[in-house]
Order: C-alpha cells, then structure tokens, then sequence
C-alpha cells in the first residue's frame, strides 16, 4: 500500500525550476496566497502546468470573482483568464464573507 503524506520543498520564486519540481508528481495545487500575494500565482500556475499537475485552485476569499467588476477583485479574474488561457483545469472555492467581519469585538 502506498502511503500518502504531505511532501515539504524548498523553493524560490525567482528560480521557476525549483516550482517545477516542487510540483512534480503532485494532482492538484490549492493556491492560498493572500492577497497581496495574488500576483504569485501566475508562476504557480506555469509551474504546475509545466509538471503536469491536473487541477489548480486558485487563492478565492469573499464574493464571487468571477462574476464581479470592481477592481478589488480585478487579481482574482486575471488568473482565472490565465488558467484558460494555458488550459490548466481549475476550480473556484468561493467561501463567502468571513463571520469575523461581523462578529468582532
């Protein structure tokens, strides 16, 4: 039986190779990086095309991005274009407002 488990690499954004094999043997990517970060992914998203991973997600919080206009959220559909454009198969998890918003004191 194969044992499965979480696999830690060492990589540095200006080097794309080290993404690649990061990604190497890897199915599915879920991107988390902020939004400040959100940038980033275009390279995650070449890496793991380049590595043949089968499903990115990118990093969604909040509304659906897909369907709004307002610049805020501008990041957020350059990289779904992109995932088109390079025909890497990705899904959105959109998880709404986050309760805190509300609920803080």
């Amino acid at each position: 039986m194969e044992s499965k488990g979480l696999k830690y690499a060492t990589i540095n954004y200006e080097e794309p190779s080290t993404l690649v094999d990061a990604f190497k043997g890897v199915e599915v990517v879920i991107s988390t990086v902020t939004f400040a970060a959100s940038g980033q992914q275009k390279h995650l998203a070449r890496a793991a095309k380049e590595a043949g991973v089968k499903l990115f997600a990118p990093s969604e919080y909040g509304s659906q991005s897909h369907m709004v206009t307002h610049p805020i959220h501008l990041a957020k559909k350059e990289i779904q274009d992109y995932l088109k454009e390079i025909k890497l198969p990705y899904t959105l998890f959109y998880t709404g407002v986050f309760s805190d918003l509300f609920f803080a004191p």
